[in-house]
């Protein structure tokens, strides 16, 4: 009824105006054409095991906050009790927990792992800096669940996974003609104890299997709160700038938290498709 009321009070002109002032309203600045091109890519070569999902525009309210201890005034929340999506893996990690808890009717001790795949436009408030910044984005994301395997083996064999399916989406990429000049794979651990393991079951494999990247442990514990144990980072240079940061991702405990299960686990990334075709096509 309120929102009803406030509507009638608004004329053609007004909202005019408000379309033409509006940052978070504007058509995005990247072709559909490039972005789609770009996404039969990236689909072509998704590893079988991954589903690909079609999020809502929104989500429950708090999807972020809750989980991810995210500020809620970054993300546009609707009158109905939900939020526009500002992260599409807090929602995959929402879908992975309730299909997680399906499984446990059946196996308490489930060690199933569920791999989603999305492609999502985002909306967040903060005013990011630079070219390649934009208030709403798409983002190709990945996010895997399941169980402790032990000596960190789930967490290390799918942060392997991701980082090699972003690789792999760059060299089709730069074969099809996209600027990229260099990459650098950063690996970030939280735990120093496992630098030799991380080493010999990580950047080895990635550095043998590509090496023409870069692939590096690295020091930075900046995003130790926001990712538990191990993050990720690729950046990517084209003729103008380097360090462009393009994927980031890590270990969470956002499946824990929503099962009430210390034994779950989850490795969430995200490539900004966007921002990608943006600073090198």
């Amino acid at each position: 009824m309120y929102y009803e009321k406030k509507s009638s009070q608004i004329s053609a002109s007004q909202l005019l105006e408000k379309y033409m002032n509006g940052r978070f309203v504007k058509p995005a600045s990247i072709s559909p054409r490039n972005l789609l091109e770009f996404e039969r890519l990236a689909y072509s070569i998704l590893p079988k095991e991954y589903e690909l999902l079609e999020l809502s525009p929104t989500s429950p309210f708090g999807t972020c906050s809750v989980i991810a201890d995210i500020s809620q005034n970054n993300i546009i929340t609707t009158s109905r009790n939900s939020e526009v999506v500002s992260d599409s893996t807090n929602v995959m990690a929402l879908e992975i927990a309730a299909r997680r808890k399906e499984l446990f009717q059946s196996n308490p001790k489930t060690v199933e792992k569920i791999s989603l795949c999305s492609s999502h436009r985002l909306l967040r408030t903060q005013k990011y800096q630079g070219n390649a910044s934009f208030p709403h984005f798409r983002v190709l994301s990945l996010c895997t669940g399941g169980r402790d395997m032990g000596s960190f083996r789930f967490e290390t064999e799918t942060a392997l996974q991701h980082i090699r399916y972003y690789l792999d989406i760059t060299q089709r990429a730069i074969k099809t003609g996209y600027n990229v000049k260099s990459v650098t794979v950063k690996i970030s651990l939280f735990n120093s104890n496992r630098k030799e393991f991380i080493t010999r079951h990580l950047v080895e494999p990635l550095s043998e299997q590509y090496p023409e990247f870069v692939v590096c442990l690295d020091s930075d514990k900046s995003k130790s709160g926001y990712y538990k144990e191990m993050g990720i980072q690729i950046l990517m240079g084209n003729d103008k700038e380097s360090d462009l940061l393009i994927v980031d991702g890590g270990v969470t405990d956002w499946t824990q938290k929503l099962l009430s299960n210390k034994k779950e686990r989850m490795f969430i990334s995200a490539l900004g498709s966007e921002r990608f075709i943006f600073c090198f096509q």
